[in-house]
């Protein structure tokens, strides 16, 4: 008797473990993206009108996303590199990893943009901490852009302001 009740008590374990198996993955820590930003794209159209304001990207604007990554000396800052080309995007070749860290002043470390891309949500920031933060969509050469841009104290490391309108920017690849 002894025998039957502890196989019956192990095949209750067996099954009552069984139960609590998964089928799939519960890691939610590492958002999974196939989405790809690197190189250059060109802004062909946008919400922003900045309004005397140096907010938001405008028409004709560039960003060049590359895939190699800057940590700051002080281990404060970390993100992969890129450059935001304001005004005419002329002359886009000339921007390359290299110049960017020619552009490094090792004193100050003081930096170009960098970003980082965690699933579709997307953070540029300046060398003053000011940022583009949101989220970026991909339709074959087009990205679409939706965010708002941060003010940052660069003292204090507290956002001073964030832009009241949502710019919804598209993009085109070069």
């Amino acid at each position: 008797m002894k025998i039957l009740k502890f196989l019956l008590f192990s095949l209750w374990a067996i099954l009552g473990s069984m139960s609590f198996v998964a089928c799939g993955s519960d890691d939610k820590d590492e958002p999974s993206s196939s989405m790809n930003i690197v190189g250059t794209c060109v802004c062909v159209e946008t919400n922003n009108d900045r309004n005397g304001e140096d907010q938001g990207l405008c028409v004709g604007e560039a960003l060049i996303f590359f895939d190699s990554q800057f940590t700051s000396n002080d281990k404060k800052f970390s993100g992969k590199k890129c450059f935001i080309v304001y005004g005419s995007a002329s002359n886009l070749n000339e921007y390359t990893v290299s110049k960017w860290d020619s552009m490094i002043d090792t004193y100050d470390d003081e930096f170009e943009p960098i970003y980082q891309l965690e699933g579709n949500k997307l953070t540029i920031m300046e060398c003053d901490l000011d940022r583009y933060v949101g989220t970026i969509t991909q339709d074959g050469d087009e990205l679409t852009f939706t965010y708002k841009y941060q003010d940052w104290n660069y003292d204090d490391w507290k956002m001073v302001s964030e832009s009241k309108e949502t710019y919804v920017s598209k993009f085109k690849r070069h």
